[in-house]
C-alpha cells in the first residue's frame, strides 16, 4: 500500500506560488499575534482577575493546547481530502473571534474557554498550509518557502509585542479606557478583530487540482501509518527532536517578557519594544538564513541539511538562553538578540524535513502528527513548566534557562541522530 502512494514532485512556475506564499504568511502572522498577545499582559491580567502565575501558565500553554492537540491530527487528515483554503478560512474566523472573547472575559474560566477556542481554530493552519506549499514548490526550494511562511511566527510575535505594548502604554497614559474595560482588553479585542476581514484573503488563491487517486480514505490512512512505521527511526528523531525544540521555544516566547520585567526591572512598554524589535529583526533573520542554508544544502545533494542546521539552531538556543539567565547589563541584551535569532532558526527546517520525507498524498497526515507532538511538548508543557520550576524562590530567568536549555540540548542530539534516516528516505523518494 505504501508503494501505491503518489510520490511525484513537480516543478511549476513560481509566480503563482509566491502569491500563495504571501497570502499564507499573512494569515500565519495573524495567528501568532492572536496566540501570543496574552503573553505580554501576564501581570495586568493576573492583577485584575486575581490570578496566580500557575493559572497564567495554564492559560498560555495547556488551555491553548487542549483542542489544538485533540484536533491537529484529525484536521491534518482532513486537509488531505477537503479544500485546504476553506479549512484555513474557517479556522481563522474561529481563532479571531475567540481572541475577542478573551478580551471580554471576566474570569479564569472564561479565559480558559477562549484560549481553548483559539487553539481549535489554529489547529488546522499548519497541516493545511504545509501541504499547499510543499505541493507547489520544487524540492530544492521547499525549505526556503516554508521558512518564509514560518517567519510569520516571529513577525506576529514581534508585532503583537510592539503594537500591544505601545497601545497599552498609550491607553494607560491618556486614560482613554474606562475602569470596566482596561487597556489589555482593548488591545486583545483589536488584535482579534483584525483577523475577521483577513480570513477572506486565502480565497484569493484557487487551490490547484490534486492528482486523482484510487486510494480511498481508509486505505490512505492505512498507507500513511504503514509508511510511518517503516521509517520510524527518522520520525521518532524528528517528532521528538523538533517537539523538544518547540518546548524550549514556547517557554521562551511565553516567559521572556515577564522575566525581563521582573528580574531586570524593565518597564512593560520597554519590554514590548525591545523584544518586538528583536523578533522582527533577529528572529526573522534567523529563520530566513536557516531556510537559505538548507536549500543550498539540498540543491547540492545534502538531503539531511534541514536536520543538520536544525541541530545547529537548537544548540545555539541552549547557549543563548543560559547566557540570558546569568547575564547582567548589556550582556542581557546581547543574549536576547542571540536568543531571538536561534529560537527561530529550526522552525522552518522542521516543516521542510517533514515535507521532504513524506509522499504528497500523506503530507497533511504527517503534518498533523507533527503539530500534535509540538503541541504536547511545546504549547502544553513549555509555558506551564517554567513557573513550576521557578517556585517561590528561583528567579524566573533561571527557571526559563533550565527548562528551555535542557530541552534544546536533548533536541540537538535527536536531530543529529535523524540525519542518516532522512538521507535514506530522500534517496528512495527520488527514485520514483
Amino acid at each position: 500500500m505504501v508503494a501505491a502512494l503518489d510520490v511525484s514532485l513537480k516543478e511549476p512556475g513560481l509566480g503563482r506560488e509566491r502569491r500563495l506564499l504571501a497570502v499564507l504568511a499573512t494569515i500565519y502572522v495573524l495567528s501568532f499575534a492572536d496566540r501570543t498577545v496574552l503573553n505580554l499582559f501576564v501581570d495586568p491580567i493576573r492583577a485584575e482577575l486575581s490570578l496566580t502565575d500557575a493559572q497564567m501558565g495554564v492559560l498560555i500553554g495547556p488551555a491553548f493546547a487542549a483542542l489544538y492537540l485533540v484536533l491537529s491530527l484529525p484536521l491534518g487528515i482532513l486537509s488531505d481530502r477537503l479544500p485546504r483554503a476553506a479549512l484555513i478560512c474557517c479556522g481563522c474566523l474561529l481563532w479571531s473571534g475567540a481572541t475577542i472573547f478573551c478580551g471580554l472575559a471576566n474570569s479564569f474560566e472564561a479565559l480558559l474557554v477562549g484560549r481553548m477556542l483559539v487553539g481549535a481554530g489554529e489547529a488546522v493552519l499548519a497541516p493545511a498550509a504545509y501541504g499547499l506549499i510543499a505541493s507547489h514548490f520544487p524540492r530544492h526550494k521547499v525549505s526556503g518557502a516554508l521558512s518564509i511562511f514560518s517567519a510569520g511566527v516571529w513577525v506576529g510575535v514581534g508585532a503583537a509585542l510592539i503594537l500591544g505594548a505601545g497601545s497599552f502604554v498609550s491607553l494607560q497614559a491618556t486614560g482613554a479606557v474606562s475602569p470596566q474595560f482596561s487597556s489589555w482588553r482593548v488591545v486583545m479585542c483589536a488584535v482579534g478583530a483584525a483577523g475577521l476581514p483577513l480570513a477572506a484573503l486565502v480565497f484569493r488563491f484557487r487551490e490547484a487540482r490534486r492528482p486523482k487517486t484510487d486510494i480511498v480514505s481508509g486505505e490512505r490512512a492505512t498507507g500513511a501509518f504503514a509508511y510511518l512505521r517503516a521509517n520510524r527511526l527518522f520520525y521518532i528523531c524528528h517528532l521528538f527532536g523538533f517537539g523538544l525544540f518547540a518546548l524550549a521555544a514556547q517557554a521562551v516566547i511565553a516567559w521572556t517578557p515577564t522575566a525581563l520585567a521582573r528580574d531586570h526591572g524593565v518597564s512593560l512598554g520597554h519590554v514590548g519594544l525591545v523584544l518586538g524589535g528583536l523578533h522582527l529583526t533577529f528572529s526573522v533573520a534567523g529563520i530566513v538564513v536557516a531556510g537559505v542554508l538548507a536549500d543550498r544544502g539540498v540543491a547540492r545533494g545534502r538531503a539531511a541539511a534541514p536536520m543538520t542546521f536544525g541541530a545547529l539552531g537548537t544548540l545555539g538556543l541552549a547557549v543563548s538562553v543560559a547566557t540570558f539567565a546569568v547575564g547582567q547589563g548589556a550582556i542581557v541584551y546581547g543574549a536576547l538578540a542571540a536568543l531571538c535569532f536561534f529560537v527561530s532558526f529550526p522552525l522552518g527546517l522542521a516543516a521542510s524535513a517533514l515535507q521532504l520525507s513524506a509522499p504528497p498524498e500523506i503530507r497533511g497526515t504527517v503534518s498533523g502528527l507533527y503539530v500534535l507532538m509540538t503541541g504536547i511538548l511545546g504549547s502544553a508543557a513549555g509555558p506551564a513548566l517554567v513557573p513550576l520550576v521557578a517556585g517561590p524562590g528561583l528567579p524566573l530567568g533561571s527557571a526559563l534557562a533550565g527548562v528551555a536549555g535542557g530541552a534544546a540540548v536533548a533536541a540537538t542530539g535527536l536531530l543529529i541522530l535523524g540525519r542518516g534516516p532522512l538521507r535514506t528516505i530522500s534517496a528512495r523518494l527520488r527514485q520514483f
